[in-house]
């Protein structure tokens, strides 16, 4: 069984060792091994040298630690996939806006455009939503910037 482990922690360790982040998961999840390591190892020397010890908050004990420990695990698994899966997001938007045809672009520029129009000249729009839209531009209006 250890030496299971100890080929799987090493495995853990190869796979984290080119990102700081799974690293640093990794680096938490073997400190609060090592902590309930030290915790039972106490509970146990109690246990087995103090004739008075209490068991039945012994097993309340290590059933609340253990549900901390696992509150914890999958709190550090929930975090790396939410990593992994917005990084993946993210580098398909990103590929996605680099790749975008600038004649795409300049067609969409000419429809806000047309519908900034729209809105400014519709009376039927309150005066605040008005001041809103005029207020910020967004988009500078000089459009020799544009390559």
């Amino acid at each position: 069984l250890i030496l299971v482990i100890e080929v799987v922690r090493h495995k853990l360790d190869e796979w984290a060792s080119g990102s700081p982040f799974f690293k640093t998961v990794l680096e938490l999840m073997y400190r609060e091994l090592t902590t309930l390591g030290m915790v039972e190892c106490v509970i146990y020397l109690l246990h087995k040298y103090w004739a008075d010890f209490n068991l039945a908050y012994e097993v309340v004990f290590v059933d609340i630690h253990f549900m901390l420990f696992y509150t914890a695990v999958i709190n550090a698994v929930q975090s790396s996939l939410v990593r992994v899966l917005t990084t993946r997001l993210t580098n398909k938007q990103w590929t996605m806006t680099e790749d975008i045809d600038i004649y795409h672009y300049v067609a969409i520029r000419k429809e806000f455009d047309r519908l900034e129009e729209q809105f400014q000249l519709d009376k039927s729009i309150p005066a605040s939503v008005h001041d809103s839209i005029s207020g910020n531009d967004l988009f500078p209006k000089n459009r020799k910037n544009f390559r």
